[in-house]
């Protein structure tokens, strides 16, 4: 039983330590939804592109002057990328 403690309380500390952010989930979501659309479908990538470019600019403009919250966007956006 202790065993099993120890597990679960060792997962949630991997589980806490991930980065996340709301902006850079939605930002990094957004871009690999662009990756899954065929190259047959150009109106569509172009499309979901300038979605994904839109809510990346609003972003950046969030966050300008706050050095704090643009560094937890990037390691998140980054996190999210690797993952």
């Amino acid at each position: 039983m202790k065993y099993l403690s120890f597990l679960f309380m060792i997962s949630i500390l991997l589980v806490s330590c991930e980065p996340k952010q709301d902006d850079a989930t939605a930002v990094c979501n957004c871009y690999q939804e662009l990756l899954k659309i065929s190259s047959d479908n150009e109106v569509k990538m172009q499309m979901v592109y300038d979605s994904c470019a839109n809510i990346h600019a609003g972003v950046i403009t969030k966050l300008k002057g706050d050095t704090e919250a643009y560094e937890e966007y990037i390691e998140a956006y980054t996190y999210c990328q690797d993952n």
